[in-house]
Protein backbone atom coordinates (compact mmCIF):
# COMPACT_ATOMS: atom_id res chain seq x y z
CA UNK A 1 0.00 0.00 0.00
CA UNK A 2 1.32 3.27 -0.86
CA UNK A 3 -1.10 5.81 0.00
CA UNK A 4 -3.12 6.21 3.86
CA UNK A 5 -5.81 8.28 4.57
CA UNK A 6 -6.85 9.44 8.20
CA UNK A 7 -10.65 10.37 8.99
CA UNK A 8 -12.27 10.91 11.87
CA UNK A 9 -15.73 11.21 13.37
CA UNK A 10 -16.61 11.98 16.68
CA UNK A 11 -15.69 8.26 18.09
CA UNK A 12 -14.01 6.27 15.55
CA UNK A 13 -11.08 7.27 12.92
CA UNK A 14 -10.35 5.31 9.98
CA UNK A 15 -6.98 4.57 8.05
CA UNK A 16 -7.69 3.77 4.80
CA UNK A 17 -4.77 2.00 2.37
CA UNK A 18 -4.79 1.91 -1.10
CA UNK A 19 -2.31 0.36 -3.55
CA UNK A 20 -0.65 2.84 -6.15
CA UNK A 21 -3.44 1.58 -9.02
CA UNK A 22 -6.09 2.26 -6.48
CA UNK A 23 -7.06 -1.62 -7.48
CA UNK A 24 -7.24 -2.62 -3.45
CA UNK A 25 -8.04 -0.31 -0.81
CA UNK A 26 -8.29 -2.20 3.15
CA UNK A 27 -9.90 0.02 6.12
CA UNK A 28 -8.92 -0.13 9.74
CA UNK A 29 -10.98 1.64 12.23
CA UNK A 30 -9.84 2.57 15.73
CA UNK A 31 -11.93 3.73 18.65
CA UNK A 32 -11.01 7.30 19.89
CA UNK A 33 -12.46 6.17 23.43
CA UNK A 34 -9.56 3.92 25.48
CA UNK A 35 -10.24 0.44 26.90
CA UNK A 36 -10.62 0.32 30.44
CA UNK A 37 -6.83 -0.11 30.45
CA UNK A 38 -5.86 2.63 28.46
CA UNK A 39 -5.72 0.80 25.37
CA UNK A 40 -6.92 1.06 22.24
CA UNK A 41 -9.29 -1.05 20.28
CA UNK A 42 -9.18 -1.32 16.54
CA UNK A 43 -10.78 -3.99 13.88
CA UNK A 44 -9.64 -4.05 10.57
CA UNK A 45 -12.16 -4.50 7.62
CA UNK A 46 -12.39 -8.21 5.88
CA UNK A 47 -11.14 -8.53 2.89
CA UNK A 48 -10.19 -5.60 0.04
CA UNK A 49 -12.63 -3.06 -1.56
CA UNK A 50 -12.11 -1.75 -4.85
CA UNK A 51 -11.85 2.28 -5.83
CA UNK A 52 -15.36 2.47 -5.75
CA UNK A 53 -16.42 -0.03 -2.99
CA UNK A 54 -14.20 2.15 -0.60
CA UNK A 55 -15.25 5.30 -1.75
CA UNK A 56 -19.15 3.68 -0.88
CA UNK A 57 -18.13 2.24 2.90
CA UNK A 58 -16.71 5.94 3.34
CA UNK A 59 -19.91 7.92 2.08
CA UNK A 60 -21.96 5.23 4.13
CA UNK A 61 -19.69 6.07 7.44
CA UNK A 62 -19.86 10.01 6.51
CA UNK A 63 -24.19 9.70 6.29
CA UNK A 64 -24.46 7.87 9.87
CA UNK A 65 -22.19 10.22 11.31
CA UNK A 66 -23.82 13.44 9.56
CA UNK A 67 -25.79 14.73 12.83
CA UNK A 68 -22.50 14.12 15.29
CA UNK A 69 -20.34 16.07 12.72
CA UNK A 70 -19.70 14.00 9.96
CA UNK A 71 -16.44 12.56 9.20
CA UNK A 72 -12.82 14.95 8.29
CA UNK A 73 -10.18 13.87 6.20
CA UNK A 74 -7.34 14.88 8.68
CA UNK A 75 -4.59 13.32 6.91
CA UNK A 76 -2.62 12.01 4.15
CA UNK A 77 0.88 9.80 4.21
CA UNK A 78 2.21 7.28 2.13
CA UNK A 79 3.02 4.89 5.48
CA UNK A 80 1.74 4.30 8.81
CA UNK A 81 4.61 3.20 10.70
CA UNK A 82 2.44 2.37 14.02
CA UNK A 83 1.10 3.89 17.09
CA UNK A 84 2.45 5.80 19.94
CA UNK A 85 1.24 6.41 23.25
CA UNK A 86 2.69 10.16 24.82
CA UNK A 87 1.62 10.72 28.21
CA UNK A 88 -2.28 10.15 28.03
CA UNK A 89 -2.77 10.74 24.75
CA UNK A 90 -2.32 7.55 21.72
CA UNK A 91 -1.51 9.44 18.25
CA UNK A 92 -0.92 7.37 14.86
CA UNK A 93 2.84 8.12 13.12
CA UNK A 94 2.65 8.60 9.53
CA UNK A 95 5.58 9.14 6.86
CA UNK A 96 3.77 11.80 4.36
CA UNK A 97 6.67 12.21 2.11
CA UNK A 98 9.29 9.79 1.06
CA UNK A 99 13.21 10.08 -0.76
CA UNK A 100 14.27 7.98 -3.01
CA UNK A 101 17.74 6.86 -1.96
CA UNK A 102 18.45 4.45 -4.33
CA UNK A 103 17.87 1.43 -5.92
CA UNK A 104 18.66 -2.08 -4.70
CA UNK A 105 18.74 -5.71 -7.02
CA UNK A 106 16.13 -3.54 -9.17
CA UNK A 107 14.16 -2.13 -6.24
CA UNK A 108 13.49 1.22 -5.17
CA UNK A 109 15.14 2.13 -1.83
CA UNK A 110 13.01 5.36 0.07
CA UNK A 111 13.97 7.10 3.37
CA UNK A 112 11.77 8.68 5.47
CA UNK A 113 11.12 12.94 4.17
CA UNK A 114 8.12 13.93 6.40
CA UNK A 115 5.78 12.49 9.41
CA UNK A 116 2.97 13.57 10.85
CA UNK A 117 1.17 12.81 14.75
CA UNK A 118 -2.15 11.93 14.63
CA UNK A 119 -3.77 12.06 18.20
CA UNK A 120 -6.08 9.34 18.24
CA UNK A 121 -7.25 9.03 21.95
CA UNK A 122 -6.99 10.98 25.24
CA UNK A 123 -7.63 9.26 29.25
CA UNK A 124 -11.06 10.73 29.74
CA UNK A 125 -12.08 11.67 26.30
CA UNK A 126 -15.87 11.97 25.81
CA UNK A 127 -17.39 10.43 22.83
CA UNK A 128 -17.54 13.68 21.53
CA UNK A 129 -13.93 14.16 21.27
CA UNK A 130 -13.81 16.95 24.01
CA UNK A 131 -11.65 16.68 27.00
CA UNK A 132 -13.98 16.61 30.54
Amino acid sequence: FSTVLVYTTSARVYVVAGTSDKSRWRILNVSRLLNADDTLDASENVGDYDEAQCAGVLATIAAGNASAGGMTLVARGRALVGTLRILDAHYLLLITKRKRLGRVRGHDVFGVGATELVRIAVKDMRVDGAMP
